[in-house]
């Protein structure tokens, strides 16, 4: 028997404006899926971390201590690895 995952509750509420046609296809994209649109952008979005030029910038910047605790859940002790990180669906 396969349990089931609890999805991610760390959830804030946030305003963007985008096109007509993005809403659209976030829409579409959440009925074919069968998850939440709110679900949906948020997946999406992770993959952002695939970036590895934005990587490495975060890894420059001034707050990495903070950067790599909530983005990457690295906590104070352990160092961040220089290899792009891959976020999966499981993830989350």
């Amino acid at each position: 028997m396969d349990f089931i995952k609890p999805k991610n509750t760390n959830k804030e509420n946030v305003s963007y404006k985008i096109s007509h046609k993005t809403k659209l296809i976030v829409e579409y994209y959440a009925k074919y899926t069968e998850y939440e649109e709110d679900e949906v952008v948020d997946m999406f979005l992770q993959n952002i971390l695939k970036d590895s030029n934005f990587v490495e910038w975060l890894k420059n910047r001034r707050s990495k201590k903070k950067i790599n605790e909530i983005i990457f859940g690295i906590n104070n002790n352990e160092e961040a690895s220089n290899d792009t990180t891959y976020i999966e669906e499981d993830d989350f």
